[in-house]
């Protein structure tokens, strides 16, 4: 978390200062032809981008900043499979067609993403040992119990752990028990998301940075999309541009609810210290409503992360503590977590 002059700076954080070399994304400066045109340069449009362009598709993206400037780019980094709620919840709400769909492809996620990084060799310090659960009392417990269950009937490999195998995973005793899904793992966000932007190049799609959208026009073949300094005329758009949906559809944007979340960093840990938390390299989370998330990154740092906005986390003395460094944070991160908590972040 980077703060200068009392106000946090959301584009610099731990991912920027330890992100790989940005691949080279110009303005757009002319009038384009292209079959689909994305907007937004995270997660969702770069992977559209990519998969429209590995089929041959023309494809043209426009992002206001640079790729991965925004959530995608400053979040937990933790790869976590599935939806908030359960598989058996998920069928009951949305039916048995739709609802296994998306269990499946909630599932299947991370198998997406590290197929990706694997095919395209992305360098983003991904690690797949598995995502822990950590219960925070006994009914949390029964919870992640039966949680595991229905994962189980369909396949997942995952399984419930006791209070001692919970501890001995973490390096903490704070936890009742929990569970280990190992289809879970951990990466870089920001180098991810900049190796997603060079693999969609590489096939084929036109990426354009700083080239925020003015305005979106339908035509009789199509649309007209606007740049300040250029535009495409497309057959399709796909707005990929989550919470920072601009107002060029009111409908889109008004769907959009902010959720505000804060990571801390220490310097990277010495080996005595390294060795004591999550000493197998798992990504971890608990049971709150409100939960704390927490792992190392490749060089050893612990991240500790949960839902607060940036602003007011860096007055809270839980949040300057960690921020003083292993000395403060790391001794009481895993046994002191759920006063807040979240996924998405700014390390």
């Amino acid at each position: 978390m980077i703060i200068e002059n009392e106000r946090p700076v959301l584009s610099s954080s731990t991912w920027t200062a330890t992100a790989n070399a940005r691949p080279d994304t110009p303005p757009l400066r002319e009038d384009l032809q292209s079959d689909v045109t994305v907007v937004g340069g995270g997660y969702t449009g770069l992977s559209t981008a990519l998969h429209l362009a590995e089929k041959g598709v023309s494809v043209t993206l426009l992002e206001a900043e640079h790729p991965g400037w925004g959530a995608s780019g400053r979040n937990g980094g933790q790869v976590i499979p599935g939806l908030k709620e359960d598989p058996d919840t998920i069928e009951e709400m949305f039916g048995p067609e739709m609802g296994r769909r998306m269990v499946r492809l909630s599932g299947a996620a991370p198998d997406l993403v590290f197929s990706l990084i694997d095919t395209y060799g992305i360098d983003c310090g991904a690690v797949r040992e598995g995502w822990i659960q950590s219960a925070h009392n006994a009914e949390a417990v029964r919870t992640c119990q039966e949680r595991a269950e229905q994962w189980q009937r369909r396949g997942a490999d995952i399984e419930a752990l006791n209070k001692q195998q919970v501890d001995d995973l973490l390096g903490s005793e704070a936890y009742h028990g929990g569970l280990i899904d190992r289809r879970g793992g951990g990466v870089h966000p920001l180098n991810y998301t900049l190796g997603l932007a060079r693999a969609a190049i590489a096939q084929g799609a036109r990426v354009f940075g700083h080239s925020r959208v003015i305005s979106l026009d339908r035509r009789s073949d199509g649309f007209l999309v606007r740049t300040a300094l250029g535009s495409v005329h497309t057959g399709k758009v796909v707005l990929a541009t989550n919470a920072y949906t601009p107002d060029l559809t009111g409908r889109l944007r008004r769907s959009m609810v902010p959720a505000c979340s804060v990571q801390v960093a220490t310097a990277p840990l010495s080996e005595n210290v390294r060795r004591s938390i999550l000493p197998y390299g798992h990504v971890a989370s608990d049971t709150r409503k409100l939960l704390v998330y927490y792992r190392l990154d490749e060089h050893g740092r612990f991240l500790i992360g949960g839902a607060e906005p940036m602003a007011m986390a860096a007055s809270r003395p839980k949040w300057r503590a960690c921020a003083r460094g292993p000395a403060s944070c790391t001794h009481n991160s895993a046994s002191r977590t759920g006063n807040t908590g979240g996924e998405a972040s700014s390390p």
